[in-house]
């Protein structure tokens, strides 16, 4: 796991008698980033008995769980990072996810000295679960369902409790999940390295620095409709709990449609905001803490309603598969003429080339080829690319063959001045070139062009043609979705964010799907060529037609290729092995997803 898979904590301490009263002299604490760890337990064995851990009053130098002794060892975090398969398994060369990890436990305790009595708020996520103790009783966890999302993050979970003057005992029980096994944790909330991308972080001319954490109530962020969403809004400002003013704006998916638009006085850090779940669909919540009418800091969260009820609102065409099959049999009269442009980077496990080959329209097709050197036969990935212009590298791949493409007909292995420069001239706006009709339209050589370099990989000798897999994000995830609909041979889909879903949603009261094809076209005649266009290049007609596995990553804050496009695309696959992963505080980034998703594949190729 990178460290976009991180299970962060933090900690603030307000005064507490009885009430929150506001921050402006918090509770003062002190703690050092040193755990004391014990473990790994085995999956077999049982938790701590409650007795036992209620006369953890101090550190012990060694647990007794189910009469095994366990001695801790000290652990100073890297970065505010524990990451327990390197601390117990990385020498033994074992990799994460496998079985002996899968629940297995690991015991964490840190000491702290208030000096005033306060509250303590915790934010943490772990993969994949996780119970908490402060002096020995439990005060959270989520043993039931696990943490619920796969992004690991101080918002996932947030819960407080009351703290005396003195010296306590922090600690967290940590399940293995069957990605991988990792602590973060940070006793700052001032600390933007460790906290990272958890909050918005903006300054203004007073140099006020505002960290907002926005979430709603529903740990997955999913709602049935009749159900009030509460939005909880958690901020401070230097260090302090925020008291000021901020304003709401809620929304649905589409940001022209405004629910709510006030302001609100927040008071020691904490506000809140409901609104009903009215319709299927998406709404989305943006909170911003001003000071004297200027903004400094601000915070977005998205909740779903009923999100699996979405179908697409594209219509399929009569003639959709004979229009496919007849572009790609005069696509294979073309000769393949398979070039070598230029050796990479080769080492001693893996071949690694640039290559190009013949396609539509007299252009060529690029792309950096990795081939293992041992002898042997290897899946084949075909990683399809997102939107841009931009080279790529070999895969150097010692246990898979992987051709990573790009879809523009250039070279892929030049500066990246190179590329700058086609960005800004002639590929500066590619994903409308031709969309007022289908046999002119842009991505219609791309796609034949990733058929052709699936016909490339599938005939090397020691392919593997029972384990073709295609995969991509946005622009790249919805390739990966139209190749699934299209080619029979391959075997496992993973597309995240997928664009070019569902481009007739805005018609519907929703977001279509980057590029958004038919956005700002006010000439009638020419919207309707371009809709008809777009019958024949929506990722959710190809979706159709998948009965491979497949699992599909959305993010609930992605104004790229938004929620509703993507479940739109995904409610039309008839696989029946198919996985939505969802990351409810995802952006287009997605944030936290790519583990999670390879995780899904692993689980439904196994069943």
């Amino acid at each position: 796991m990178n460290k976009k898979y991180l299970i962060p904590l933090f900690l603030i301490l307000v005064i507490y008698t009885g009430i929150i009263f506001p921050a402006e002299n918090p509770a003062q604490y002190s703690q050092e980033n040193t755990w004391h760890l014990f473990g790994p337990v085995p999956p077999s064995e049982n938790q701590i008995p409650k007795e036992e851990l209620q006369k953890l009053q101090t550190i012990p130098s060694e647990l007794i769980i189910n009469n095994r002794q366990y001695k801790g060892i000290i652990i100073t975090a890297d970065d505010h990072i524990l990451d327990f398969w390197k601390i117990f398994y990385q020498a033994q060369n074992k990799n994460p996810g496998s079985a002996y990890q899968v629940s297995s436990m690991v015991y964490c305790f840190k000491e702290f000295i208030c000096t005033g009595g306060g509250i303590l708020y915790t934010g943490a996520g772990a993969d994949w679960w996780m119970e908490w103790y402060l002096d020995g009783e439990p005060v959270f966890d989520t043993l039931k369902k696990g943490n619920g999302k796969g992004e690991y993050s101080i918002t996932d979970h947030v819960f407080a409790v009351t703290l005396k003057p003195g010296k306590h005992v922090l600690g967290v029980m940590v399940r293995g999940g069957s990605a991988g096994w990792k602590l973060a944790a940070s006793s700052d909330i001032s600390d933007q390295k460790s906290l990272g991308s958890a909050f918005s972080i903006y300054e203004d001319a007073k140099n006020a620095q505002a960290f907002i954490i926005l979430k709603p109530d529903h740990t997955d962020a999913i709602y049935t409709k009749g159900d009030k969403i509460v939005f909880n809004i958690f901020a401070t400002n230097k260090g302090k709990a925020f008291s000021g003013d901020i304003d709401i704006l809620v929304t649905r998916e589409d940001p022209s449609y405004v629910i709510t638009n006030l302001g609100l006085k927040m008071q020691n850090g904490f506000a809140s905001h409901v609104c009903p779940a009215d319709m299927a669909g998406f709404i989305r919540c943006t909170a911003a803490a001003k000071i004297s009418g200027i903004s400094i800091g601000k915070a977005t969260a998205t909740a779903g309603v009923d999100p699996g009820q979405i179908q697409p609102t594209q219509t399929l065409p009569e003639d959709f598969l004979d229009f496919w099959q007849e572009e790609i049999a005069k696509m294979r009269k073309l000769k393949i003429d398979m070039r070598v442009e230029a050796e990479g980077d080769t080492g001693p496990e893996a071949k690694n080339e640039y290559i190009s080959f013949q396609n539509i329209n007299n252009t060529r097709f690029y792309g950096a080829l990795s081939c293992p050197v041992k002898p042997g036969k290897y899946e084949v990935i075909l990683q399809v690319p997102g939107a841009g212009v931009r080279p790529y590298k070999p895969a150097n791949n010692p246990s898979a063959i992987v051709l990573s493409v790009g879809i523009h007909g250039i070279p892929v292995n030049r500066e990246n001045e190179y590329y700058q420069k086609l960005a800004l001239t002639t590929l500066n706006g590619y994903p409308h070139f031709g969309k007022t009709n289908r046999n002119d339209f842009y991505y219609r050589r791309v796609i034949l062009g990733c058929i052709r370099a699936l016909d490339i990989l599938t005939a090397m000798p020691n392919a593997d043609t029972n384990k073709i897999s295609v995969r991509g994000g946005s622009q790249g995830g919805a390739l990966s979705l139209i190749l699934g609909g299209l080619d029979r041979r391959i075997t496992s889909i993973q597309a995240s964010v997928p664009a070019l879903c569902d481009h007739t949603g805005g018609f519907n009261g929703r977001c279509a799907g980057w590029p958004r094809l038919l956005s700002q076209i006010t000439n009638i005649s020419e919207m309707e060529k371009i809709r008809e266009t777009s019958r024949y290049y929506d990722a959710v007609n190809f979706t159709r037609f998948i009965n491979v596995p497949i699992a599909v990553g959305v993010g609930f804050n992605d104004t790229t290729c938004p929620p509703s496009s993507v479940f739109s695309a995904y409610a039309a696959i008839p696989s029946k092995k198919k996985a939505l992963v969802i990351i409810p505080e995802a952006t287009h980034s997605f944030e936290g997803g790519s583990l999670k998703m390879s995780g899904e594949m692993t689980r439904l190729l196994a069943k």
